[in-house]
Formats: C-alpha cells, structure tokens, sequence
C-alpha cells in the first residue's frame, strides 16, 4: 500500500542522495508522511503505538501462514472515512494486542483470538460488498477475515502455504 510505497521512497531517497540520516530522523520525517510510515522503514516484528511514530521492535514471531485478498473495491480517502464512522464503542482499549505482544514474548504462536481490528465493525457501512468477499473466505477456511489496516484488503490465517494456495 501508501505507506510501505512512502517508506521505501523515503529509504531509498537516502541512501541515493548519501544523507546518512540517523533512523531516529527518518522515523519522524515519515511519521509526516503517514501514521504507519515509520514501522515500515523498522520492519520485522514490532508494535506501532500513538498514531503509528512509536515503534517497539518486538522478539520474531513464530512462523504463520496468512492468505491476503484483495478485492476490487475502492473508497476515496478511506482511512478518514473509515476512522469519521467509528464511535467511543468500537475502542477496545488494546486488549488483544497487550494478548498478542505477551505471546511473542514468551516465544508462543500468534493465535486468531489475538488479531482483532477496529475497522472490522464499521468496513460493511463502508464496503457493503465486503460481506460478499467475508462469505467466501468463511466458506474456504474456518479462520475469522479480518481487514488488512483499513482495508479493502482481508487477510486470513491459514495452516500451510499449500492450505493458502487451495483456500485462494
């Protein structure tokens, strides 16, 4: 997506122009570019706190298979209108993703009960065909879709790559 487009301009422009700029800066330069711009130039494991600029590097996370879908909707500055649908009812306060940091850091598998996202109860208002997309994923494979950020993009988690490649 946007920001993982805006991160790799923003380390490749660096790195071209020979700035040599200490991660620290560039974090803050691509936390002005976008809320998740700056876990994409840190990648690997991590937890993105605030609006996204603070990023935690976190132990690797065990091996996952996860199928992503991308399905042919659109919807013009949908970040902002995803976040405008969303009332004091759809926060949950970070519980699954306290669950989730935890789990790695005792080493344990990343389980469906941890991946929650928020977008998830207001993307229907939003996509009304993403329920569509949702059935079938449910039909394919028993795991819960959920949106990749705010979406349209879902992903699933799945037993095997060979287990992707038949729910896909």
């Amino acid at each position: 997506g946007g920001s993982v487009d805006a991160a790799a301009a923003l380390w490749a422009l660096d790195r071209l122009w020979h700035l040599g700029l200490p991660a620290a800066q560039l974090s803050a330069l691509a936390a002005g570019l976008g809320s998740d711009v700056p876990f994409f130039l840190q990648g690997g494991t991590a937890l993105a706190e605030g609006r996204g600029e603070r990023v935690t590097q976190l132990p690797q996370a065990p091996d996952a298979w996860f199928l992503v879908v991308r399905p042919p909707l659109e919807i013009p500055t949908k970040t902002a209108t995803l976040y405008g649908m969303l009332g004091q009812r759809h926060w949950a306060k970070g519980k699954a993703t306290k669950q989730l940091v935890k789990a790695l850091m005792r080493g344990e598998a990343i389980r469906e009960a941890y991946l929650y996202n928020t977008f998830d109860a207001v993307a229907p208002s939003a996509y009304p065909a993403i329920g569509r997309w949702r059935r079938l994923l449910l039909e394919a494979a028993p795991s819960r879709p959920h949106l990749t950020g705010a979406g349209p993009a879902l992903y699933i988690q799945v037993e095997s790559d060979e287990h992707g490649r038949e729910v896909a």
